[in-house]
């Protein structure tokens, strides 16, 4: 598909059954994966680094090892065959999403790791 934003995303969002990352590099952090869950969209992901943490396995996608595309493959059309396990993980991992990465709660970690790094800072310093 190459490169898409704007509507274009928002469309293919919209027309995917689900969505798959078949990564074979160490994600820090999926962002991807966040969006098909604000799409209400369940994932097949790659379990490395990041992206593999944000998958809760059989609840909001699945996730198959990196590299093994027999293994992505089963998972993909596990979920192609099961039109209604695909909705009811995207409503899973969307109000996942929405719990876990809500505004404020992303704030107050921030503002905590600020303060445990103020403290390493100022521990240092004595």
């Amino acid at each position: 598909m190459g490169f898409q934003n704007g509507d274009e995303l928002r469309q293919a969002y919209a027309d995917a059954r689900f969505v798959v990352v078949p990564s074979v590099w160490y994600e820090v952090f999926g962002l991807i994966v966040l969006e098909a869950y604000a799409a209400g969209k369940p994932v097949v992901v790659s379990q490395i680094g990041g992206l593999a943490e944000l998958v809760i396995e059989g609840e909001t996608g699945l996730a198959a090892s990196a590299g093994n595309v027999d293994e992505l493959a089963e998972k993909m059309a596990a979920l192609w065959d099961s039109p209604l396990l695909c909705a009811e993980m995207g409503r899973a991992g969307r109000a996942w999403a929405e719990e876990e990465f809500a505004p404020e709660l992303h704030y107050s970690r921030i503002m905590q790791a600020y303060e445990k790094a103020k403290a390493l800072s100022a521990e240092k310093k004595r």
